[in-house]
């Protein structure tokens, strides 16, 4: 018999050292890897990424507070109000910038598709003539010939219109 224990352990804490004193770190981040990795690991990019995810989601978090108070308190319409008008103000700024701004208009980027290449466009008199020359000429119709029944035999009696499955014959 084996017995698993599971060992508990204290919560390891994000330590500063600050003249012989040690605090706890506050803001999480991530410059222990630089520390460890080196400094291609965590690049400006990625810090750049971090940040702007720390600000939404500390922005989403207080917007959030904000709209419930709003609620709560019967102050919905002001809060609309505020917000809308931020939202125009903000607008009308973005495009004065980009009517100011001309920027050059480079060519799309074209990719090659893979597989077969699509086929070039037929005129209308293309499209005719090769319909015409999928049509059948009618053949004659013979009334005495009797249609076959090309219906599945059952395995067990041996019938047409059904199967095995549902034969009622008891064999």
């Amino acid at each position: 018999m084996v017995r698993i224990f599971l060992i508990q352990h204290n919560p390891i804490s994000l330590c500063v050292e600050s003249s012989n004193n040690y605090a706890v770190a506050n803001a999480f981040n991530l410059e222990y890897i630089k520390q460890l990795r080196g400094g291609e690991l965590y690049t400006p990019v990625l810090r750049n990424i971090n940040n702007t995810w720390s600000k939404y989601g500390y922005a989403y978090g207080l917007m959030k507070k904000v709209i419930n108070i709003a609620i709560n308190s019967n102050s919905y319409d002001e809060l609309i109000g505020v917000c809308q008008q931020l939202l125009t103000s903000k607008q009308l700024s973005l495009n004065e910038d980009g009517q100011s701004e001309n920027a050059p208009i480079a060519n799309p980027i074209i990719s090659t598709r893979r597989g077969r290449p699509p086929g070039r466009a037929k005129s209308d008199v293309e499209i005719q003539e090769s319909s015409t020359k999928k049509r059948r000429n009618l053949f004659n119709i013979d009334t005495n010939i009797q249609p076959s029944d090309n219906r599945k035999r059952c395995k067990r009696c041996g019938e047409k219109g059904h199967n095995r499955a549902t034969c009622k014959a008891e064999i």
